[in-house]
């Protein structure tokens, strides 16, 4: 293969890689696109409002509680008119303000062991990946109202946890966790990762 050196960049203590900034042992999304979503008009389609989406989700593991935040928006995707609401709007601004004040991530290290914090909210479940006191990203899910809790907490930790089988991990959520370590389903995916004593 070849190298076109005009595009090459060596030692650098900062490089711009695919809309994100990455520097020695942290990634934080790229300012001209925060820029881009703080400038974004408000929607007046469901293209327009797509492409908000699309954009924001992007960098959805830098927002805590992304899912929760963007749901009244999410909502009107489901609809067959597009009726722009107070509720709406509330969210669009919301969803800015996040993006704005998105976390600066850790990179991983996978010689460390990881921090697993569980959380469910409202209309959502949230995961905080945790690495020496530094988040290295959220996660968060949209869950059925049946569910209990407990049981949603514990769902999402196993999610992105998957990549990281054989790695020490702990696990940081509701008590009522606890009761759900009965069920073999859950056991069998929790088996897989070793925790501290």
């Amino acid at each position: 293969f070849y190298l076109k050196l005009s595009k090459c960049s060596f030692a650098q203590f900062q490089i711009d890689y695919l809309g994100h900034v990455v520097t020695t042992g942290h990634v934080a999304p790229d300012s001209s696109k925060v820029q881009a979503m703080v400038d974004w008009h408000v929607p007046t389609s469901l293209k327009s409002l797509r492409g908000f989406l699309g954009l924001t989700g992007f960098y959805r593991r830098f927002v805590k509680g992304y899912v929760a935040i963007a749901q009244p928006l999410t909502e009107l995707l489901k609809k067959w008119a597009f009726l722009w609401s107070p509720a709406a709007q509330r969210a669009f601004d919301s969803l800015k303000t996040a993006m704005t004040e998105a976390s600066v991530l850790a990179l991983p290290d996978f010689s460390l062991p990881f921090v697993i914090q569980t959380d469910a909210f409202g209309v959502a479940m949230g995961v905080v990946l945790i690495q020496d006191s530094h988040p290295i990203a959220y996660f968060s899910k949209v869950f059925c109202p049946r569910l209990a809790k407990a049981s949603v907490e514990l769902a999402i930790t196993i999610h992105p946890l998957k990549p990281s089988k054989g790695r020490t991990i702990q696990i940081k959520g509701s008590n009522g966790d606890a009761l759900l370590l009965r069920s073999g389903m859950i056991l069998e995916e929790l088996r897989n990762f070793e925790y501290p004593p």
